[in-house]
């Protein structure tokens, strides 16, 4: 790299030119000073070969970052502090590639230290912590690259990333969006911002998105990420239709029971909006069925003389599903959370279904008088665990409430939810029962 080339005067563009404009003026000047297009004139090819020298570095957002650091530092950072600040850079360039993480956040900040104002030892230390599971902290480091220089689509980019794991879905589309006006050719730009749209259930744009990078990751050779991405369209491009609806459903089912932390996501992000109502509905009448079930032969088994007839526990198992959903509604909006009703009716259906399951499996140990206390507890315990994660899992990912205020919106809405019981039930017990 020659240092005492302007690369931004070669191509005649300002420093703070975005890729789409770096890209049209290389085009043109190429255009204009091709060999083949001056085949007798040597200053033409000098000219040709500078050009497609100063594209190369700024077409290539790592290596015109580190060339605008290198140039264009501040005044009052002198030469030496510029060879020291890019010594820790470098050093932790190859620690972080090497997965070395929090040894590369350590030489990102002495990098740092030397020269505050380095905005891509800023970005990469941010991607250590985002690696790390710490996505605040990648967020600070990502925000301050982009506050010293605007002009950083990764940044962006990455910023999204870690706000969509926090749960701040709308946020990330404007970082993703952002990242695109500054490189038009941002596949995983494209591809996360489309993720994120059938997060929020908006699949027109998610649709969109995701064709785009599919013709962007094809035009680049990147099978991989093709394939990747063509998958994910067919599942936002299915037609709603009664096969469709119980694969969805069976998968729902399973997926969530089989892994309650990280099944929950994935099995909401695959309905289309029309399913994922269905499917919570569909769930809500499977709790009610064997809480009902469950509880009308338990009682007849604990004992004979006690009769609260079966529409009414259908009524009850009705009531607790509504004043679940309900909490849910009123949490997810105390806590800022940025998902919708159909998601209060997904995480509610699949919560709920653990306790629908204990009653019918009480039911069936009563009935067969396999009836004992430390069984009795160990399944209960299971089940109650089981159904606090569903939750918990529900309201970080479907909910989009942050991880450290899900944590406070499951005993909430538990809360919630005993009080409108409490309220609602006694009337409907007294109703239904009667003794012999």
């Amino acid at each position: 790299m020659e240092k005492s080339l302007n690369y931004y005067e070669i191509l005649g563009v300002e420093p703070q030119a975005t890729a789409k404009q770096i890209k049209d003026a290389y085009r043109n000047l190429a255009r204009k000073y091709h060999p083949d297009l001056n085949p007798e004139s040597s200053e033409a090819v000098e000219k040709f070969r500078k050009i497609n020298q100063a594209y190369k570095v700024l077409c290539d957002q790592e290596q015109r970052s580190h060339y605008d650091y290198m140039n264009f530092a501040p005044v009052n950072s002198s030469n030496s502090n510029n060879k020291g600040a890019e010594f820790y850079y470098s050093q932790a360039l190859k620690k972080s590639q090497n997965g070395n993480y929090k040894q590369a956040i350590n030489d990102y900040s002495q990098a740092i230290n030397i020269n505050q104002n380095y905005a891509d030892a800023y970005n990469k230390r941010g991607l250590c912590y985002y690696k790390l599971g710490d996505y605040s902290e990648s967020i600070k480091d990502f925000t301050k690259a982009i506050y010293i220089n605007s002009n950083i689509p990764d940044a962006y980019y990455n910023r999204g990333s870690a706000r969509f794991k926090l749960g701040y879905a709308q946020a990330a589309i404007e970082d993703y969006t952002q990242a695109l006006k500054l490189r038009d050719n941002y596949g995983q730009a494209y591809y996360c911002r489309g993720v994120t749209y059938a997060d929020l259930n908006n699949k027109k744009a998610a649709i969109a998105d995701l064709q785009k990078a599919a013709q962007i990751f094809a035009q680049q050779g990147d099978s991989f990420n093709y394939k990747l991405v063509v998958e994910e369209i067919k599942r936002e491009s299915r037609n709603f239709g009664i096969t469709n609806l119980l694969v969805d459903i069976l998968i729902s089912l399973t997926s969530p029971m089989i892994n309650p932390m990280g099944g929950m996501r994935s099995a909401y992000a695959r309905l289309s909006r029309n399913n994922a109502i269905y499917v919570g509905i569909t769930f809500a009448l499977i709790f009610n069925l064997c809480f009902a079930i469950g509880n009308y032969i338990s009682l007849r088994q604990v004992a004979d003389y006690i009769n609260i007839s079966f529409p009414i526990l259908l009524v009850i198992g009705a009531i607790v599903w509504l004043s679940f959903a309900i909490s849910a509604f009123i949490v997810r909006h105390i806590f800022q959370g940025k998902g919708n009703w159909i998601g209060d009716l997904f995480v509610v259906g699949v919560g709920l279904l653990p306790i629908g399951y204990l009653s019918l499996i009480g039911a069936v140990i009563l009935l067969f008088e396999m009836a004992n206390l430390y069984l009795g507890a160990g399944i209960l315990l299971f089940g109650t665990c089981y159904f606090i994660l569903l939750l918990y899992s529900g309201c970080h990912q479907i909910l989009r409430i942050s991880e450290a205020l899900a944590i406070l919106a499951v005993p909430m809405i538990i809360l919630i939810t005993t009080s409108l019981l409490a309220i609602a039930i006694p009337p409907l017990i007294s109703l239904g029962f009667s003794t012999l």
